[in-house]
């Protein structure tokens, strides 16, 4: 039993030995590393061992180093295994470079020394200097200098360090406006590099780029920039202002300026170029350079000063594409143009077309007028006129108008007159059933008018008697032609009979010729025995008398009758009035009125349907005794009584009234009688003048 013990301790004891010498051979724990350290100050190499029993040794390149104090000491417990080296002081020269930690054998036979792998000791030095060269030209930049490069191109910046250790890291600032798309960085020769590319544009001009170096040995960044100096070819911009010697004005942007005559202005081209540009002006209609000078001042401005201004800039690099400016200047309408000019002539029925030019700012508006004597007729608003079918009356001088309005206010302008002379064949404006009535053994006078270019002759047919203008024979006289204010080509032609007899009552004959052609109508004559005309008078005369006569009857019963009946009397003398006034009102109002000519003269009716000529024909009846039967007729300005043929129904009903008037005239009695006043209320029961507007009318004295 004792044995069996023993033999187990035994067995403990050799595992315990084998155990022990296991453990006892050396391992690494922590070999050196990569280490930096500024100059002048401590830097620790770590070297751990475990179950160390041979020496600490440290090697520098290859060459063992021995343990200094004050330089290169223990910087733990040795004993324990930790084999770190203290190295104070560092400097470049000698610690900088490769480090080793090695442990020799714990014994002969062990073979467990070791050596760590090469740990490299950095003694920092700072960078002196970092330079950017421009990589396209190769050209280095000096500290804030200029870089010109042209727009939209790209930009190939490399920033290099000098010297350092270990290579300082680089950086680049940049304008927000320069974003870089190409970036690398490398350690070339010890120095860091750090290439940056970018796409220059117009707007970065001026702006800097910075790159920056930091290091461990450094207190501050080392920067080094470049200014980015833009090149481009000029844009142009316009201005203008209006000049104002008492207020400063600032510059208007703008391609058009408003200007009336008189008017100043300034204007100014304002190139953006790099370099600086020299500016042109150049006017549109005109060779060659107008002005060099970017700031012009035209004065006073006139039509001749209107047009298109263009500016354009030039430098090394090219030439700005051009601006304009328009100086819109208003002014009044000037006539340039008039075709035809002076004086034309044309035939009846042909065609003139007349052509206006001006020249105005804003646009004028036209119009043409035809002026006869002291008459303006307005025959169109267009630049071109045309007139068609041509008659007499077109015949005239032709003015062109031409207006605008500036600033509010109209401007107008015309031309000289076109004399248009329109020649034909004479026409007569006469109708051809015209009557000329007259009583017997007065002085009258038939008349026409006539147009035709070149004047007519006119003749006039008295059975087999001819009479030109302003000839005569007997009782019978043809009158010179009278033109006619209105009308250039027209005339009055009368034939004048004196004493007009019975056997003046037959048709007459005027005959208008000229170079073009002729023209012929008939008139008829119809002469009155004068006792007509006195029962007309004498009953126009008799009918005022009477009613005169009753109105003062009447105001004298109503003046003397009784307070007590005022009111009656009121009521009756305002119906009398009103009755009185009924038959005033038909004596006196133009309506009704029966005017006659001393003159004797005889009108006519312009058949034409002429706005030129004008015949106006009314007829009215008449109610009252005292007033003929028939009607007036007013032709040009003049009023002629009218009264119907004696072989017409209304002739024997107006001769009936009249006897019968000159019969109660004849008595020798007032109205005021019974049997008279019943004659009178007889008369004028009478039936009312029939309608004559189917009778072609003539003139009665």
């Amino acid at each position: 039993m004792k044995l069996k013990h023993s033999n187990v301790y035994f067995l403990l004891l050799w595992l315990v030995m084998i155990i022990r010498k296991c453990r006892s051979r050396q391992e690494w724990r922590q070999q050196p590393e990569y280490a930096e350290v500024n100059p002048g100050d401590s830097v620790v190499l770590n070297c751990l061992i475990d179950n160390r029993s041979g020496d600490c040794r440290w090697e520098k390149e290859g060459v063992p180093t021995g343990i200094f104090s004050g330089k290169y000491e223990w910087a733990g417990d040795v004993s324990s295994g930790d084999c770190s080296l203290l190295i104070k002081d560092a400097e470049v020269e000698f610690d900088d470079g490769a480090w080793q930690c090695s442990v020799t054998a714990s014994s002969f036979k062990a073979r467990d020394a070791l050596v760590s792998a090469v740990s490299q000791l950095v003694v920092r030095v700072a960078p002196t200097d970092i330079v950017i060269r421009h990589s396209d030209t190769n050209r280095v930049i000096i500290a804030n200098d200029t870089l010109d490069v042209l727009e939209n191109t790209n930009i190939t910046l490399e920033c290099n360090s000098v010297n350092g250790k270990p290579p300082p890291k680089l950086s680049w600032q940049l304008p927000e406006s320069l974003p870089s798309f190409s970036l690398t960085e490398s350690v070339r020769d010890g120095s860091s590099v750090s290439i940056i590319s970018a796409l220059v544009m117009r707007s970065d001009r001026g702006k800097r780029v910075k790159c920056r170096a930091t290091h461990s040995a450094l207190t501050k960044p080392l920067e080094a920039s470049v200014n980015i100096n833009v090149l481009y070819v000029p844009v142009v911009e316009v201005e203008y202002k209006y000049p104002n010697g008492l207020v400063k004005t600032n510059f208007n942007g703008g391609h058009k300026v408003s200007l009336k005559e008189g008017d100043s202005v300034i204007i100014r081209c304002k190139p953006d170029s790099n370099p600086p540009a020299a500016v042109a002006w150049r006017r549109a209609g005109t060779r060659g350079v107008w002005s060099t000078e970017q700031e012009v001042l035209v004065e006073n401005v006139g039509r001749e000063n209107a047009g298109i201004y263009t500016c354009t800039a030039h430098n090394k690099l090219g030439v700005s594409g051009p601006k304009e400016i328009v100086l819109d200047v208003e002014y009044s309408p000037h006539i340039t143009s008039m075709e035809p000019s002076g004086a034309i002539s044309s035939l009846v029925g042909g065609r003139v077309t007349l052509t206006c030019l001006a020249d105005a700012n804003p646009e004028p508006a036209y119009q043409w007028v035809q002026r006869l004597n002291d008459q303006v007729v307005i025959k169109g608003n267009e630049r071109v006129l045309s007139l068609e079918n041509l008659i007499f009356e077109d015949d005239g001088e032709y003015i062109c108008t031409a207006h605008n309005l500036i600033r509010g206010q109209e401007k107008i302008t015309q031309s000289a007159p076109v004399q248009l002379t329109v020649t034909g064949p004479p026409r007569l404006y006469l109708d051809p059933k015209t009557r000329f009535e007259t009583s017997a053994g007065s002085d009258t006078s038939m008349e026409v008018k006539v147009c035709g270019e070149p004047r007519p002759e006119v003749r006039w047919q008295v059975d087999h008697l001819v009479l030109t203008a302003g000839s005569g024979h007997g009782r019978f006289r043809a009158d010179t032609l009278v033109k006619m204010s209105s009308h250039h080509n027209c005339y009055i032609s009368r034939l004048g009979v004196q004493g007009a007899h019975r056997d003046d009552s037959k048709s007459y004959q005027v005959h208008v010729e000229n170079v073009h052609g002729s023209e012929t109508h008939s008139l008829e004559l119809l002469v009155h025995e004068n006792r007509q005309l006195e029962v007309f008078i004498a009953v126009a005369v008799g009918g005022v008398l009477t009613i005169l006569t009753l109105s003062l009857i009447i105001i004298y019963v109503l003046v003397s009758r009784d307070s007590c009946c005022a009111s009656l009397k009121h009521q009756s003398q305002r119906s009398d009035l009103s009755e009185m006034g009924s038959d005033k009102t038909d004596l006196e109002s133009p309506d009704s009125s029966i005017i006659t000519s001393t003159a004797n003269q005889i009108f006519y009716q312009d058949a034409r349907n002429d706005s030129s000529f004008h015949t106006f024909n009314k007829q009215k009846r008449v109610l009252s005794p005292g007033i003929s039967c028939g009607a007036y007729s007013v032709t040009h300005g003049s009023i002629s009584s009218i009264s119907p043929h004696k072989h017409h129904k209304a002739y024997n009903d107006c001769h009936r009234l009249a006897t019968t008037l000159e019969d109660s005239s004849r008595l020798g009695r007032t109205l005021e009688d019974g049997p008279h006043l019943s004659r009178a209320k007889e008369l004028r029961n009478l039936p009312p003048a029939p309608d004559l507007s189917g009778v072609s009318y003539y003139r009665y004295n």
